[in-house]
């Protein structure tokens, strides 16, 4: 639930922030300014629009991009802060139990043991994210005859 607001939180100050950017770039009659051009440089034009309705398709495919960017960097940031709690908790685990947090261990509660186990193999070629540390990756499916 916390992790949810303050995901929330931030997607709401970047939206706003862009609001408030493209707010800054429009002038009275909803006309947008152009961008500075250098002194003595041709103003290089990227695409003409022939209609109205063109332009209003593009600035909602910008937006759609524009959102589709905010997701991902907020994403990121969350994804910034797991790794922060993984390796806080593998050095935990280094610094109370003097294990190797790249290893895989079983525990046994019946004989109040931790139990080293092999690793599973690695899928070949570089396919899929490789695991986190003392967690095992996915054992990569096998080919069917």
């Amino acid at each position: 639930m916390k992790r949810t607001l303050v995901w929330l939180v931030g997607a709401v100050f970047v939206s706003a922030g862009l609001v408030w950017a493209l707010q800054a770039q429009e002038q009275p009659g909803g006309v947008v300014s152009k961008a500075p051009v250098a002194a003595g440089q041709p103003e290089k034009i990227a695409y003409t629009f022939t209609e109205d309705a063109q332009v209003k398709e593009y600035q909602t495919m910008l937006g759609k991009r524009q959102d589709v960017l905010i997701r991902m960097q907020v994403l990121q940031d969350y994804f910034g802060e797991e790794q922060d709690r993984l390796k806080k908790v593998n050095d935990d685990i280094i610094a109370k139990y003097k294990l190797d947090s790249s290893k895989v261990y079983f525990l046994d509660t019946q004989r109040k043991v931790l139990v080293e186990r092999e690793a599973p193999p690695q899928p070949q070629g570089g396919a899929g994210a490789p695991a986190a540390a003392g967690i095992p990756a996915k054992a990569a499916p096998s080919a069917k005859p």
